[in-house]
């Protein structure tokens, strides 16, 4: 009965209206419609450019150090062998991998403690592993400390390629988070406009 008597009372407000009236309330309607879709692109653009190609880079610069830790960690391994030859491969691995650690995003502000903490254990980790991984290149196999010093190493690149996979996950499940947190509004928002268009 509440909505039969609202509709009443909009069907007479409209009979009401002189044709100009009606003229400029469909015209002005019309053109609410046309400002709120621009507006609702404008947002669209805004997450399909910048925050969904955030996304995209934060986990292709993560997937980018877990890969090339690994592969430092098999250049290092290959060199220590005996293959000396290899030197070449170690050297391009560890340039690899530490422009990977420099292109990581570090702004508190854009990916939060949890990430920016285990970003920070990261580059102070490999700092300290570039030590002991420069002194270990560097001594002689019959130094006193050699195996202890190696083993150390091994260790170290245990650590961070532990901590680049832990990363990963969190960056992946960061972005898938707010990826669903946008296109529920996507959605409600097209419903909306569609509804509006339909009735008016």
């Amino acid at each position: 009965m509440g909505k039969t008597s609202v509709r009443k009372r909009i069907k007479q407000f409209w009979q009401a209206l002189t044709i100009k009236k009606k003229i400029a309330t469909f015209t002005g309607t019309v053109f609410l419609i046309i400002a709120v879709s621009v507006l609702f692109n404008v947002w669209v653009v805004k997450f399909s450019l910048i925050d969904f190609n955030r996304i995209l880079q934060d986990n292709a610069a993560v997937s980018e150090l877990a890969q090339a830790l690994e592969e430092e960690s098999i250049q290092f391994e290959t060199y220590i062998k005996g293959n000396r030859e290899e030197r070449e491969s170690l050297d391009i691995a560890i340039e690899r991998t530490g422009r990977a650690v420099e292109k990581l995003p570090f702004r508190y502000s854009e990916i939060g403690e949890q990430r920016y903490a285990k970003t920070w254990s990261i580059k102070s980790c490999y700092e300290v592993y570039c030590q002991k991984r420069d002194a270990m290149l560097a001594m002689g196999e019959n130094a006193p400390d050699y195996i202890k010093r190696l083993y150390e190493v091994y260790e170290m690149q245990d650590y961070l390629e532990e901590y680049a996979a832990t990363l990963m996950n969190e960056t992946i499940e960061d972005g898938d988070g707010l990826y669903h947190r946008r296109c529920p509004c996507s959605y409600a928002c097209r419903l909306w406009l569609w509804y509006l268009g339909l009735f008016s």
